[in-house]
């Protein structure tokens, strides 16, 4: 994404052009303004400040090798306009910084200004690229518990040249995603493109796993929300029953024994009542 920013900057300490005008450095009042993108017209200024006609030479000035590499391609500086107030001779200079970034980064710099007449200035600025919006959204349905689905796309550099890239998930994204390769190589833009895979394996039911995909290169940065859907775990209603599969499992008479000491009870009984007498 670019951003234009206009940024004016007010110089203070700088005489009027005269012969043996002091050199050094000087502090600023207002050292920045921010303006956006909008650009002030001279009658902004007041009738005391007119278009000043002495050059100024201006440079960021990095900290290291790491932030110039990485500031030089994604930060431009150009001066737009230079007013002078012609009483107390402060100068006002706009410049537009052109920012685009490819990946989030937190860097510090210096704009140096110098004067033809031999003032310095140096202001400090945070160049700070936070994370951009994401490029996607890719939904997988699992197709069972411990079982692998698979999506997949394919990339290249957006370049006239191949790039080394490394695909990884952010920190807070759930362990039930892996992607494939996890290294490797973008080829140059209009050339068969590379083939990532995101695979999901669930290992619970109900419940949408989430997880944040970053293809990373030296150069630029891809981002993707990732995820994972599950059916609804749903328990079987039908009634529980035991089914004997025994080849004696017919229905057997079971055979009562016989009680003796109940039937001796009732041959007395007969014995008394009997007709019959000995």
């Amino acid at each position: 994404m670019r951003n234009a920013q206009r940024v004016e900057v007010t110089l203070t300490g700088l005489a009027p052009n005269t012969a043996g005008s002091g050199l050094g450095r000087y502090p600023s009042i207002t050292p920045i303004n921010l303006l956006g993108r909008h650009v002030p017209g001279e009658m902004e200024y007041g009738v005391d400040y007119l278009n000043e006609p002495e050059e100024f030479r201006y440079e960021l000035i990095f900290e290291d090798a790491e932030s110039q590499s990485c500031l030089e391609r994604s930060l431009g500086v150009s001066l737009l306009r230079k007013m002078k107030n012609q009483v107390s001779g402060v100068v006002i200079l706009v410049f537009t910084f052109l920012f685009s970034p490819s990946n989030p980064f937190s860097h510090q710099t210096q704009l140096m200004i110098a004067a033809a007449s031999g003032g310095v200035w140096r202001f400090p600025i945070l160049v700070l690229a936070t994370e951009p919006e994401v490029d996607d959204v890719i939904t997988i349905e699992s197709v069972g518990l411990n079982k692998e689905s698979v999506v997949g796309f394919r990339m290249n550099s957006q370049m006239r040249h191949t790039l080394l890239f490394e695909a990884f998930f952010a920190p807070s994204s759930d362990p039930d995603f892996t992607v494939t390769p996890a290294y490797g190589e973008l080829p140059p833009s209009g050339t068969e493109r590379t083939l990532i895979k995101v695979a999901y394996k669930p290992q619970i039911y109900g419940k949408t796993h989430k997880a944040k995909l970053v293809v990373q290169t030296s150069d630029m940065q891809w981002t993707y929300d990732i995820l994972g859907t599950t059916a609804d775990y749903n328990p079987p209603n039908a009634r529980a029953r035991i089914t004997s599969t025994s080849a004696n499992s017919a229905r057997r008479t079971v055979k009562q024994k016989k009680n003796y000491v109940l039937e001796n009870l009732k041959l007395q009984s007969t014995a008394v009542s009997s007709p019959y007498k000995g």
